[in-house]
């Protein structure tokens, strides 16, 4: 592993942080649009940024038949979506097995990202409590020192 192995890592680390504003700001676009949201959240924006820009350089599942392998569900996926893209195959055409392989592909490429965003999730749970113990015991001390 040479010294610069690490600099190949930084095209993807953009891309994701791309795919991830991209992504986060047509979804609040769209919430805002129908009312469900009221204002732009900017932690969520970031939230989403740093982990799709994490997730995207972490290989997916490598699961012979699933992911890997020939004739697997992720190549099969691909094929579909290449189909349904240059009209040799219509939605209505693809049958109910190549769906089910289709969405067995799709959630193991998903995969990473819910254990980054849960193990971010449970960071900012841990740090949010930490926070306010640490805001409590400081107001604690200022209430004490007001009585002497």
């Amino acid at each position: 592993m040479g010294a610069t192995d690490g600099l190949s890592l930084v095209p993807g680390l953009f891309a994701g942080a791309g795919a991830g504003a991209v992504q986060s700001a047509t979804t609040q676009g769209l919430s805002l649009a129908d009312g469900s949201q009221t204002n732009f959240d900017g932690s969520s924006f970031a939230k989403d940024v740093i982990s799709t820009s994490i997730t995207s350089s972490i290989p997916g599942l490598r699961l012979n038949g699933l992911t890997a392998g020939r004739g697997n569900y992720s190549a099969i996926e691909k094929q579909m979506y290449t189909k349904l893209g240059n009209g040799t195959v219509s939605a209505s055409g693809i049958s109910l097995s190549t769906y089910g392989k289709m969405t067995f592909s799709n959630a193991a490429q998903q995969s990473k990202g819910a254990v980054v965003q849960g193990a971010y999730n449970n960071l900012s749970s841990i740090l949010s409590k930490l926070s306010s113990l640490v805001a409590g015991l400081s107001s604690s001390q200022k209430q004490t020192k007001q009585k002497k």
